[in-house]
């Protein structure tokens, strides 16, 4: 009896031990762990989030998970050491597959030394906004000239877009200095401006949108009291490399008037147009449509200037002669066509040396079948254009007649096959390569060339209005 007292008792001594054993191991804990987490995050597929925030319990923090199975994302720490705050950053990469827009949940579980647990959500969007607002000025041209008193100068016009919202619009200068709230997705301007002085203008927009994304678009154009050119020429191409591929008579050469009221500031252009509906623009410079460019404005005789080849261009809508005059100082134009009274020449031959027309060689006497160069005799035959008497055509070759020589090769034109008169020569010549505007009667000088000059163009003669043009083929 005694033995069996003795070894229920021994039993509940050891129960009682192991129990306060178990109590001092897992201590009974009321506290549960408190999240301070970063609640949403914006991003977008493919990016790499940080969560963060700060977890604490004063009991201590075991262990800490991360759960999202869409992502195969289960994440598992476990801080150690009794830890009582625990500064939480970690970061992962969202599936580049993701759709942009979704939206998706994270869960967080924080469990302290007591197996209390709490729990939180993170909130990922994945419609972050990397995207700066647009700015598309209308008017004026950046670069641009006008003048001065023509009647409102220009439309100050440009529009702002952003792919979600644009919170503000800031506008400096031509007497601007303000914020403009927009919160929307589109915003536009349009104002009419007008000058008292001449000068150099800027005008600065600077748009930013709800994310913060910035854009800032600078304008700089010049007012002029008025326009004065030497030269003026017309264009009937569209693209700068057209103005500059040809031999010469691209663009063409138009008149200007000597009195001093109309000097520089109106000009006369003679011009046959062969196709219906060509468009013209008129340009001060020769080899490029910057910085000036004329062309038709809004209203029928309204002249427009920009600083490229976006001026719209004057339409001729029908075939035949044209006689367009620009002024400069009203900004207008006038137009009509025309038929010319002089008599046409029954043929024009091109003679010289270097030079093949429609195949035959300018040095070969069509006689005799000789070698006689810038001779009246071997002068070969241009083509007549079927809808224009005063127009002669060819498909002409430039090449070096002679290697082993040292003359210069080179030609002009004539309309005698019997004789030297008449003759044309140009107001540009005796120089390699210098580009003639105009040709002259019974004057001028000889077109010579150089090998920059070789190859085969498309060659045109206009007889009523002196003007000649080599492009190549």
């Amino acid at each position: 009896m005694l033995v069996q007292i003795k070894a229920t008792w021994a039993i509940f001594l050891l129960t009682l031990f192991i129990a306060m054993a178990c109590t001092e191991d897992e201590p009974t804990v009321s506290s549960e762990p408190v999240l301070d987490i970063q609640s949403t995050v914006i991003g977008l597929p493919g990016e790499t989030f940080t969560m963060t925030g700060l977890l604490s319990d004063p009991a201590g923090i075991r262990s800490i998970r991360l759960n999202y199975d869409n992502w195969s994302l289960d994440k598992i720490i476990t801080p150690g050491g009794g830890i009582t705050q625990y500064e939480l950053r970690y970061s992962f990469k969202v599936p580049d597959s993701e759709e942009a827009g979704s939206s998706h949940t994270i869960g967080i579980e924080v469990t302290n030394a007591g197996g209390n647990v709490s729990a939180g959500e993170v909130l990922i969007t994945l419609s972050k906004d990397n995207e700066e607002p647009q700015i598309a000025f209308s008017s004026p041209n950046d670069g641009g000239t006008y003048i001065l008193g023509a009647g409102p100068e220009f439309n100050l016009s440009f529009g702002v877009t952003d792919n979600h919202q644009i919170e503000s619009v800031e506008l400096i200068g031509l007497g601007f200095n303000e914020v403009v709230r927009v919160n929307s997705a589109n915003y536009s301007f349009d104002q009419e401006i007008d000058f008292t002085l001449a000068g150099s203008f800027e005008f600065t927009v600077i748009a930013t949108d709800s994310s913060g994304n910035r854009a800032t678009s600078n304008l700089v154009f010049n007012i002029e009291e008025s326009l004065k050119f030497d030269k003026m020429y017309l264009a009937d191409v569209g693209s700068e490399g057209e103005l500059s591929s040809d031999a010469f008579g691209v663009p063409a050469r138009i008149n200007g008037f000597t009195h001093p009221d109309s000097a520089g500031v109106i000009f006369e252009a003679l011009y046959y147009n062969s196709i219906e509906n060509t468009g013209i623009r008129f340009i001060p410079q020769k080899s490029s449509f910057a910085p000036f460019s004329f062309g038709a404005g809004a209203n029928a005789g309204e002249l427009a200037m920009g600083s490229d080849a976006s001026v719209d261009p004057i339409v001729l809508p029908n075939v035949g002669y044209y006689r367009v005059v620009l002024n400069l100082t009203s900004l207008s134009y006038t137009m009509e066509t025309y038929s010319p009274s002089d008599t046409p020449f029954d043929q024009v031959y091109l003679m010289g040396t270097g030079v093949r027309v429609n195949g035959e060689s300018t040095c070969v006497n069509n006689n005799d079948a000789s070698e006689l160069c810038w001779n009246f005799a071997s002068g070969k035959a241009l083509n007549v254009d079927g809808s224009n008497p005063y127009l002669f055509t060819a498909t002409i070759e430039l090449f070096d007649h002679d290697p082993a020589g040292d003359g210069n090769n080179g030609f002009i034109l004539g309309a005698n096959p019997d004789g030297w008169s008449p003759f044309w020569r140009f107001d540009q010549g005796d120089v390699l390569d210098l580009e003639p505007e105009f040709t002259v009667l019974n004057d001028g000088s000889n077109y010579i060339f150089s090998e920059a000059k070789y190859g085969t163009y498309q060659f045109e003669f206009d007889t009523h209005l002196n003007r000649v043009k080599l492009v190549p083929q």
